[in-house]
């Protein structure tokens, strides 16, 4: 589906739906919404994907936060057209690796990219949901906290589950109710002692 219905939805998402529509067409974007729970990209699932060979925004309409999945994307389609420097220095090396099980220790500046260019992603997402009023700040900031841990797990792990549940988990409301500073993302934290991932 091309269009959403907005039939039902907050003033304040339909007013943002209409921002964000007009954007698209000003700048050649897709929006492609899809009715199931999750989508694959690039074998892996998720609730949502930007994909700027095509400037699809794509977005599982089942998935119990799908509006809050598509102001992410919405984000991801913005970084791509202004060339936002965190989207132009993103490495994508390590979901290659990842895929043909050659993880290594090369691979942590390609995802300390990905979370930088996620964070900025969270931020942008932040702002237009403060404006628009489009959900809980203070939750939505526990989630990309949640977030940019998860993909240290996903590194630490060489691979990503097969499960989208991580906003059902727990690990959200033990979060910080304000977005952690990227620095806090650049170190593993194992026990009592904070380590750095070494340079390539």
């Amino acid at each position: 589906m091309k269009t959403l219905n907005l039939k039902g939805r907050s003033k304040g998402f339909v007013d943002f739906y209409n921002f964000a529509e007009e954007y698209r067409r000003k700048n050649g974007g897709v929006f492609d919404f899809r009715r199931s729970k999750s989508v694959l990209a690039d074998s892996c699932l998720s609730a949502g994907y930007f994909d700027e060979t095509t400037k699809n925004i794509v977005v599982a309409l089942n998935h119990k936060k799908h509006e809050e999945t598509f102001v992410h994307e919405f984000c991801h389609f913005m970084q791509f057209v202004e060339q936002a420097p965190v989207y132009v220095n993103c490495k994508d090396d390590f979901w290659w690796d990842m895929e043909a099980n050659k993880w290594g220790i090369h691979t942590w500046d390609s995802m300390l990219s990905t979370i930088a260019l996620e964070h900025d992603c969270e931020k942008r997402a932040i702002h237009f949901g403060r404006k628009y009023k489009l959900f809980n700040i203070k939750k939505y900031a526990q989630g990309t906290n949640a977030y940019m841990y998860f993909l240290q797990y996903v590194y630490m792990n060489n691979q990503w589950p097969k499960s989208t549940r991580l906003y059902d988990s727990r690990l959200p409301s033990i979060m910080p109710n304000k977005v952690l500073p990227l620095s806090k993302f650049k170190h593993t934290h194992q026990g009592n002692g904070t380590r750095s991932l070494p340079k390539r």
